[in-house]
């Protein structure tokens, strides 16, 4: 369930109810769409398993979702599993668990090549691509790019829509941001 940790001091349970059903909906909703292709059904489930811990913003929960992530990757990465290794990343990022070794970064780096070359036309694994090119990688023009090309191919998706408003903010367009 849905623990508020992204909202400190926020205890209303109707909503963080609420909150909890629309990500659930999210996550298999998202997952729902992908292709089967090269994801069978027992890591299309731990993947969904994952992504559900990075959701409830544990800090021990998101850590077992990178670590299961990165043992799916290494054994055969797909899109969605890089994808939602790279939002774990992001997670663990914001709530000040990562560092920025010069190892980690390097290992970032490699993650984002390896991802883009397995999803050049998958707009959630280019978002996230996108995030950690301009949080992390300090590559603020290439995440930009990569952000709008999410948004061209699935202009619907919250999660482009997100990775480009995000872009937009982080260099400093501001004004293109609000417009989104």
């Amino acid at each position: 369930m849905f623990s508020g940790r992204a909202f400190p001091g926020f205890d209303n349970v109707d909503v963080l109810s609420l909150l909890a059903e629309a990500q659930e909906a999210a996550i298999s909703g998202h997952l729902s769409q992908l292709p089967r292709v090269s994801t069978d059904s027992d890591t299309l489930a731990q993947i969904q398993h994952a992504a559900r811990k990075i959701f409830s913003y544990d800090p021990h929960q998101v850590l077992e979702a990178e670590r299961a992530l990165e043992d799916i990757c290494d054994a055969a990465p797909s899109a969605v599993s890089m994808a939602w290794l790279l939002v774990a990343n992001r997670v663990l990022m914001f709530e000040r668990i990562a560092t920025h070794s010069k190892e980690w970064v390097e290992a970032l780096d490699m993650r984002c090549a390896q991802a883009i070359a397995l999803g050049p036309t998958n707009a959630f694994l280019l978002a996230a691509v996108s995030g950690a090119y301009i949080r992390f990688l300090d590559r603020h023009d290439e995440g930009l790019a990569l952000a709008r090309r999410a948004v061209r191919l699935n202009p619907a998706s919250p999660y482009a829509l997100d990775a480009l408003a995000g872009a937009l903010y982080l260099c400093g367009r501001y004004e293109e941001g609000y417009r989104l």
